[in-house]
């Protein structure tokens, strides 16, 4: 059971930090060249650590059963995973 929270506590770490990554790249849509750049790294920063950390949770097919995960922002995280680095 210990186990069992402690995946489920890395787990909505780990959303948080998916989250912040598409907030960081939403927001580096509208920003100065050099704070785009640092937006975007720090978004792909962030996506690599959640995709290292926990591929299979946070492939596209796996979000669209998770309720925290709405269509669009599944499509979102498609895009931030096209993205290369």
């Amino acid at each position: 059971e210990a186990n069992a929270k402690g995946e489920e506590a890395k787990r909505e770490v780990l959303t948080t930090y998916a989250g912040l990554a598409l907030g960081m790249w939403r927001s580096a849509e509208e920003q100065t060249d050099q704070k785009r750049t640092k937006l975007l790294n720090k978004s792909l920063q962030l996506r690599q650590k959640v995709m290292t950390d926990d591929p299979l949770n946070f492939q596209p097919e796996a979000l669209g059963k998770n309720w925290l995960w709405s269509e669009q922002a599944i499509k979102d995280w498609q895009s931030l995973l096209a993205m290369s680095n």
